[in-house]
């Protein structure tokens, strides 16, 4: 018998899947009188109109179909089931509650859960250091840097002893190297006996070591669940939910979470709210240093995208200022924005721009023998930015031998496009605008050899 299978929706929507396997072969095309065999993957649902007769569903085959509802890269999940997406909602904010219940302990924990009246009792102390001594040692190590600054500064009150026995009972703190910086600087600073006693007490593990783990680790968790969650929704290339993906984004609650936010409102047009929201980031965030350049670099790139997109223009129709700032973009070592930049003046005017490698141990060609150095030139397939946004290029090793083509492949295992190569190419330039985000596959035969690879399109 003849088998036509309907392709079912790689997403994490549940469609059933319906396989009309046929009686012979002019059925094939459901041209016959023949009686179709109509399977459902999902017991319980109409049988469609087909137009023949006695159509009928064959309820010993009701699950015979299996076609899955999410896809795997080997152990690696790319497009969650909504049981799945729902699961990982929960136990996030599973996570969530126990993080803030965590995360109100130690605030009401250090300091007695009041910093500056801590300092303040510190500082205006009237009774004796032993008191004081005694009172300290009952909130640590909940001691804040701050009240350990004001302890410090107490030499007229508190012994070299007490200090650093109130110090010495706060390892937390003793962690950052600075606060030595401090204490040599103080008007009474400590010995150097006291000074490499505290050295070694800084690694010791507390009741506020404990809790502060407690709280990376839901920490770590709700980011590796909001990741996961993440990648399935621009994974999936049959629809994109830019309000899932804002939503997630913002559970992450990091510099660059807010940078892709501003990406999502771009790819939907909202021009409007990307700016706002990007100037919200620098009005919010306390930025300095590499974050700061990153972002100063990021909103020159986007708003030079923006009005590309406005203009109606692409990438490859740069003014000649555009083309200088988006140049100096590209220089500024700004993380993600230069490296952007990069990838489209590499993709439309063929700039290059040098890697700086630490290449170690790496030995050149004249010291590789015949053998390792033709093995060293094989023909291969570099690809370049992956994840790419507008554009992808593929580069090859060396000049084709044969004339072939390299087939772009979505998730559905559907091929949507076909780009021809010839005898003598080294390079071909993928324009990726008009293709949704997610998850492709491309396939390329190259010297009889079948390449298959992965491209992920971020907007």
């Amino acid at each position: 018998n003849q088998g036509v299978m309907s392709s079912s929706t790689t997403s994490n929507v549940l469609v059933s899947a319906g396989n009309s396997f046929s009686h012979n072969w002019s059925d094939f095309r459901n041209n016959s009188t023949f009686n179709p065999v109509i399977y459902w993957h999902t017991q319980g649902e109409d049988v469609p109109v087909t137009g023949l007769l006695n159509t009928y569903a064959n309820p010993n085959a009701a699950n015979s179909n299996i076609c899955p509802d999410n896809f795997k890269d080997g152990d690696v999940m790319f497009v969650l089931s909504p049981t799945e997406l729902n699961d990982l909602s929960n136990d996030y904010t599973s996570h969530k509650t126990t993080l803030v219940s965590l995360t109100s302990q130690l605030n009401a924990s250090i300091d007695d859960g009041n910093t500056q009246a801590m300092v303040n009792t510190i500082s205006t102390w009237s009774g004796t250091g032993k008191s004081l001594t005694s009172d300290l040692l009952a909130t640590s190590p909940f001691l804040s840097r701050s009240s350990l600054e004001a302890v410090i500064e107490r030499s007229d009150l508190l012994s070299d002893d007490q200090r650093h026995d109130i110090l010495a009972a706060n390892p937390v703190e003793l962690r950052d190297e600075s606060i030595f910086t401090y204490i040599e600087n103080s008007v009474a600073s400590l010995s150097a006996s006291h000074m490499s006693s505290l050295k070694l007490v800084s690694q010791n593990f507390s009741s506020r070591t404990q809790l502060e783990g407690e709280i990376s680790a839901k920490e770590a968790t709700m980011t590796y669940l909001a990741d996961k969650v993440l990648k399935s929704l621009v994974s999936d290339s049959t629809a994109t939910d830019y309000v899932a993906i804002r939503t997630w984004l913002q559970k992450k609650g990091q510099i660059e979470s807010e940078l892709a936010t501003v990406e999502t409102y771009i790819a939907e047009k909202s021009f409007e709210l990307a700016t706002q929201y990007m100037n919200n980031i620098g009005a919010t965030w306390n930025l300095s240093g590499s974050d700061l350049a990153k972002y100063n670099q990021f909103q020159l790139l986007k708003t030079l995208q923006m009005q590309l997109m406005t203009d109606d223009r692409t990438w490859a129709e740069l003014d000649s200022t555009e083309l200088v700032d988006l140049n100096n973009i590209a220089e500024a070592d700004a993380g993600l924005p230069s490296a952007q930049a990069q990838g489209v003046l590499k993709f439309f005017y063929d700039y290059n721009f040098e890697l700086d490698l630490d290449l170690g141990e790496a030995v050149s060609n004249s010291e590789l023998g015949t053998s390792d150095l033709l093995e060293s030139t094989q023909t291969s397939v570099a690809i370049y930015p992956n994840p790419a946004r507008d554009l992808v290029s593929f580069r090859f090793g060396q000049p084709l031998k044969d004339d072939t083509t390299l087939k772009l492949i979505n998730i559905n295992g559907k091929v949507i496009a076909t780009f021809p190569l010839k005898v003598g190419d080294l390079e071909l330039k993928m324009n990726t605008t008009d293709y949704p985000v997610g998850t492709y596959f491309y396939e390329l035969t190259l010297d009889g050899n079948k390449e298959i690879g992965k491209i992920i399109l971020m907007k």
